[in-house]
């Protein structure tokens, strides 16, 4: 009888264990990601950076032939269009709305007008 209480008392505190380790990875890999997440969200609106004079400062092509070379290349409509700012420069974020229903997130580098 006490080796079964044993058995049992080894059992519950693997089990204690394994979730305390489970938790403080669940919440590592939360805090981490939150970090990655705040440095990815340097992003504004289209006309967020036009007001900003970004465009200009950056010479960056019109949104129009953007969102026209993304919704023919992916076949939907543009529904969002922001300029983020990564450590190694700029990039355009556009969420397209495709015929099928679905939104399709798509990364582009930004390009200075030819």
């Amino acid at each position: 009888m006490r080796l079964l209480r044993l058995k049992g008392l080894r059992m519950r505190l693997k089990t204690t264990i394994c979730r305390g380790i489970f938790a403080l990875l669940l919440i590592l890999g939360t805090i981490s990601g939150a970090a990655e997440s705040r440095a990815a969200d340097r992003c504004i609106s289209w006309s967020e950076a036009r007001s900003a004079g970004l465009i200009d400062k950056f010479s960056l092509r019109p949104a129009s032939d953007i969102k026209t070379r993304v919704e023919s290349r992916y076949g939907g409509k543009v529904v969002s269009f922001q300029i983020c700012q990564l450590p190694d420069g700029l990039i355009y974020k556009l969420a397209v709305f495709r015929s099928n229903g679905n939104v399709l997130f798509v990364t582009e580098p930004a390009e200075p007008k030819e």
